[in-house]
Order: structure tokens, then sequence, then C-alpha cells
């Protein structure tokens, strides 16, 4: 059984809030266009199709709601072990930290963009802005802060070498601008 249209339309649409400027349907499908050349799973797909799917910028359960979501679309459609699976790898995605091992290569993707090129990374970043634009420039540069030296603080950011190899040094360079006192 496959999910009915209405419900796969339903998602996208959910992507194209007003309030969403990067994580939208171009975020999902760089990742799925990632995790295709990657021969990553059907479970890995959903996973990815869902994982941002309920953001809301006020709120820090937003990936928990996404992995709710995700089991009711796909109930009927999913087992119950697959539906776990899917289940944990987006719940992975809030911490990059995977509870299962599929979440590693999900993980990676949703970080690749940390390391694009400084001007692609810095519009991202602005486009973050807009979706924090409730918090005060010092609130948001705090959360920024937080943010990147958490990364930056870890052994690696990357969970797959290959990810490592190619993506590590220029994600570490642009997480580092982040931590200048100028942006905001």
């Amino acid at each position: 059984m496959y999910p009915k249209i209405q419900d796969l339309a339903s998602i996208i649409s959910l992507y194209c809030g007003p309030d969403r400027h990067y994580h939208t349907m171009d975020h999902i499908n760089d990742m799925l266009k990632g995790a295709a050349a990657a021969n990553a799973s059907a479970l890995q797909m959903w996973a990815i199709l869902f994982h941002d799917v309920i953001y809301n910028a006020t709120r820090t359960d937003n990936e928990e709601r996404s992995a709710d979501m995700a089991v009711e679309y796909l109930s009927g459609v999913l087992s119950a072990e697959d539906l776990e699976t899917v289940k944990q790898i987006i719940l992975s995605t809030k911490l990059h930290e995977p509870l299962v091992p599929e979440a590693a290569l999900v993980s990676d993707l949703d970080l690749c963009p940390l390391a694009i090129p400084p001007e692609d990374f810095e519009r991202n970043r602005w486009l973050i802005r807009e979706e924090f634009k409730h918090l005060t420039k010092e609130a948001y540069m705090q959360g920024t802060h937080h943010f990147a030296e958490g990364l930056l603080a870890k052994e690696h950011i990357y969970l797959l070498p290959e990810f490592r190899d190619l993506h590590e040094a220029n994600a570490r360079r642009n997480l580092a601008t982040l931590l200048l006192p100028e942006l905001g």
C-alpha cells in the first residue's frame, strides 16, 4: 500500500509555509538527491521527507512532532519495525547523534549545507535568520554560537568517513564564521 497522493501533497504544502525560508522543499530535495547518490534505503528516504515536516522556530519539539507525523502517515504502508526505524532516524536529526545505524547517512546529508561555498553558506544563514526573526539579534546570536560551538567541539561533524573526507574542513571553516561578533 502507498500513501495517498493527498497525503504527499499535504506534506509538501507544510514545507511551503510562509515561515519557511531555509527548511523548505529545496532542502529536502537536496537531501533526497544526495541520498539517491548514496544508495539510501527507502526508510532513509522516508525519514528525509518527514524530518523537517513540522518546523516551528519557536518550539523545541519539531523532530518529535515530525517523527509522530511520519508514523501517522506511514502506518499501514510500513511495518511496525520499519516505522520505528524511520522514527528513530528522524529523532536522530535533532542532535545529529544516530539512534540507529541508518541515521548516520541522513544526519550527514542534513549537515551537508554547512560545507557549501562561503557565499552560499552566508545566504543560508540569512534564510535561517529569517525563520528566527522572532528572536532579538542578541538571542539569535547566542543560539547560533551555541549551535556552532556544539558542532565544532565534536571530534567529527560528519559521522561517515566519506562525508568527513569531502565536507569536514569546509564545514568547520563556515561554522567558525558563525562565532564572529558582527553576525546577527
